[in-house]
């Protein structure tokens, strides 16, 4: 029956079998597995615990409770049951599969990495494993392991979705973007009906500069997973950028025919919100409210595009609504204490930041909130964080070897990367306004003057950090060890009336422009068109507080601040361009663990757990 699929006429037998015999451990084992295809994992691993307590020798129960409480989200107790497993049969190759599959999901990359290594070792035509050690390897940035074991994968099985999927992620960081549309053009011909493979391939073809098979291969995946918010969002991403017809229709039409679809109506709202178009931003923002008024997320969207009206007292009202829903949202309490800001209640903003601060310390969006209560309120403490004579860096860089000037070197970065601005308008996510931005990591395999003015970056900024003194006091010199590295780079074009909004860096440590080529506007002193601005919050505030320092732009010039600093631009009007490379940096010294790289599908779910029981 269980090999028939026959589950719950299984489940009975074997019920009725128990009563009767209640010490038999294959009935135990047999029942765990019929729950477990009957997707009942909590009643699956009670059968595979009772089997254990009958006999803790049972290899098969303990892979089989593994691959039961993975299916729980229980990955810590699943790695211990399969490590149980191996202890009684060292060389059993699905647990020890399943096992570095756990060890990966619990962040335990070197452990998952030697689990794989060493099946491998034993057993070398595994595409499985070497597809799993390929992820591994992609998450520690081994990029040319996890090529090779790719490949080793695709020799083993040409038809692997994984390895295909994430050799073209590889290939397109590694700015090989004819290679990575190859891959991509596989997956999507050994299976057309799974979108997440026409997602990989439309990302592949927008680096490719091919938009219109970008929109096509986005859109096919919304038409496969029309409520998958993820598809619709690069989707109408990339048809912002291309100046493209129709942008935000794929979320209209959805919702027409899934009125209560309200992940897709807040996507839709966020980007209505990006685009500055309030109203029909507030308007949806009604129908979320009313028709989802219990999710905490409606009314933190309602307050927002509150406050962007500069409606305050209403904005307020919503976000203690969101909170007191879900005090344990972290973006909910944000956003109250941003509210507060924008009425000038830094006191009680502080309240709330000092709790988000507790819990995450090095969160940039919270110091630069905890920045602005502290300019408010008159509080030496801010200058203590925005101290720009100590902590800015401005400096001129030095000449690369092979130039004669740096203006020589600075028309060869031009000419290099004016050729990567392949997208028509800004990005919807971005800070920038009217203007480009490259995609992708400028660093990633740099080469010619770009590669050059990574080390001319380096160079200034191991000066820079040599006057600075390690304090465990101070947010940016508590994480100051004397190193650093790049973990973001990417340049801006910037034309006439463009601009970057007041912002903070989320994932930085330091952040900062170089300037390539700049407008004849930025000799304008008196409105200082086109040069950078820090201290501005980036929200409407009741009393708005300006800019407390400028900073003339040069080409040539290299300027680095802590990633909290809010800083924008101020627009230029002249019918010229602005191009600049900016970048972000951590330390040196890893302080938590870090998110995984973008990656395709995972490895899958366990291996069948009933094969070693029939």
């Amino acid at each position: 029956m269980l090999r028939g699929q026959q589950f719950d006429r299984a489940v009975a037998l074997l019920g009725n079998l128990i009563r009767t015999w209640p010490k038999n451990e294959q009935a135990h084992l047999l029942l765990g597995i019929a729950h477990y295809y009957r997707g009942d994992a909590q009643a699956s691993c009670l059968s595979f615990e009772r089997t254990l307590s009958i006999n803790p020798g049972n290899a098969d129960a303990w892979h089989n409770l593994g691959n039961a409480l993975v299916r729980q989200g229980r990955d810590s107790e699943a790695a211990n049951a399969f490590h149980k497993a191996l202890e009684i049969t060292p060389k059993r190759d699905d647990a020890a599969y399943n096992l570095a599959l756990c060890l990966r999901r619990l962040g335990e990359l070197n452990s998952a990495r030697a689990e794989l290594e060493k099946l491998l070792a034993r057993k070398p035509r595994h595409p499985a494993a070497w597809s799993a050690l390929g992820l591994v390897q992609q998450d520690q940035e081994d990029f040319e392991a996890a090529m090779a074991s790719y490949d080793k994968c695709l020799e083993l099985e040409p038809n692997s979705l994984i390895a295909l999927q994430n050799k073209s992620v590889i290939l397109r960081q590694r700015k090989a973007y004819a290679e990575a549309v190859h891959y991509s053009e596989q997956a999507v011909a050994i299976n057309p009906d799974l979108a997440n493979v026409h997602q990989n391939l439309g990302s592949a073809y927008a680096a490719l500069g091919q938009a219109d098979k970008a929109i096509d291969a986005f859109q096919r995946a919304v038409d496969l997973e029309p409520l998958n918010a993820t598809h619709h969002h690069w989707l109408n991403l990339l048809m912002w950028s291309e100046g493209r017809e129709g942008f935000l229709d794929s979320y209209r039409q959805t919702l027409e025919q899934n009125p209560d679809a309200h992940e897709l109506r807040g996507e839709l709202i966020y980007k209505l919100n990006l685009a500055e178009r309030v109203e029909p931003a507030l308007e949806q923002a009604e129908i979320l409210v009313q028709r989802d008024p219990s999710n905490p997320y409606s009314h933190k969207l309602m307050g927002s595009i509150l406050r962007r009206s500069r409606r305050f007292e209403e904005a307020l009202a919503a976000h203690r609504t969101a909170l007191n829903l879900d005090p344990q949202i972290d973006v909910n309490r944000e956003e109250l204490a941003t509210s507060l800001l924008a009425m000038g209640e830094a006191r009680d903003a502080i309240q709330q930041l000092d709790q988000l601060i507790a819990r995450h310390p090095l969160h940039q969006g919270y110091l630069a909130l905890k920045t602005t209560a502290w300019r408010i309120l008159g509080d030496e403490r801010y200058h203590e964080l925005c101290d720009y004579d100590r902590l800015v860096l401005r400096a001129l860089v030095d000449t690369p070897a092979g130039y004669s000037s740096l203006s020589e070197f600075n028309h060869a970065l031009k000419e290099q990367l004016l050729k990567l601005h392949i997208s028509k308008e800004h990005p919807l996510d971005q800070s920038l306004v009217n203007g480009t931005q490259t995609i992708d990591d400028l660093f990633a395999d740099a080469h010619g003057a770009v590669a050059d003015l990574q080390k001319c970056f380096d160079d200034q900024m191991h000066r820079f950090l040599a006057g600075l003194d390690h304090d465990d006091s101070h947010p940016t010199l508590a994480r100051h060890f004397g190193s650093f590295r790049c973990s973001g780079a990417w340049s801006v074009l910037l034309r006439p009336s463009g601009y970057h909004r007041n912002h903070y860096h989320s994932a930085g440590w330091y952040s900062g422009p170089y300037y390539v080529d700049l407008p004849q506007a930025v000799e304008d002193k008196e409105n200082k068109q086109g040069w950078i601005k820090f201290g501005e919050p980036s929200f409407e505030m009741a009393e708005p507080l300006g800019p407390d320092l400028l900073v003339k732009p040069e080409p040539g010039l290299m300027v680095r601040f802590p990633s909290y600093m809010w800083h924008g631009t101020v627009p230029f009007t002249t019918d010229e361009t602005r191009l600049v490379v900016s970048v972000d940096l951590d330390p040196g010294r890893a302080e938590v663990a870090e998110a995984a790289p973008v990656s395709a599908p995972s490895a899958g779910g366990p291996s069948d757990p009933g094969i070693a029981a029939f």
